[in-house]
């Protein structure tokens, strides 16, 4: 583990009382998910990735015991998920699958950047690409989530549709 990383990582996403993070282990298809205080966190992470999770934590800050979408108490990032197309979603992507996602994330951020000024960084995410824009952190009220939610959804999908750059449908998930 790189702890330095970690901690910048935690630094960028913002200090917390507790982080949701999600472990999984894609030879078994174990998944864990814990809420855990950054010490705690950084306890546990060297064993998990040991044991051979990949390891990650929710961008926007989560009501705690609350991992669902409507559970996002503050949003920091607006995300988009860029899967790679292929066949058996149970399998790593290979390498030109992941390319033809970044083209699409690629496309999909490019058109937020001239259509929006939204400044905004791609990620590759293993089997794909994500793309975050971060912005000053704002509180959400338990009202006003779904509709937020409802809202980003049909942004999300409009301006991927425009963009030609099919996303995954994780705002409509567990994050």
């Amino acid at each position: 583990m790189n702890k330095e990383a970690v901690e910048i990582y935690l630094a960028m996403i913002g200090q917390r009382e507790k982080y949701y993070i999600t472990a999984k282990n894609f030879r078994t298809e174990h998944v864990i998910n814990l809420w855990l205080s950054k010490e705690e966190l950084l306890e546990k992470l060297p064993q998990l990735e040991a044991d051979g999770y990949t390891v990650w934590s929710s961008i926007n800050e989560l009501e705690e015991g609350n991992a669902t979408i409507t559970g996002v108490k503050r949003y920091c990032t607006l995300w988009f998920d860029i899967d790679s197309k292929r066949k058996d979603k149970n399998k790593p992507a290979e390498e030109k699958e992941v390319l033809e996602a970044r083209e699409r994330a690629i496309r999909l951020r490019s058109f937020l950047q001239e259509r929006f000024h939204a400044k905004g960084f791609i990620a590759v995410s293993g089997n794909g690409c994500h793309i975050l824009v971060p912005f000053e952190c704002v509180e959400i009220p338990k009202e006003k989530r779904e509709q937020l939610n409802k809202n980003l959804q049909a942004f999300a999908k409009a301006v991927s549709k425009i963009a030609d750059a099919e996303i995954d449908h994780t705002m409509t998930r567990d994050v």
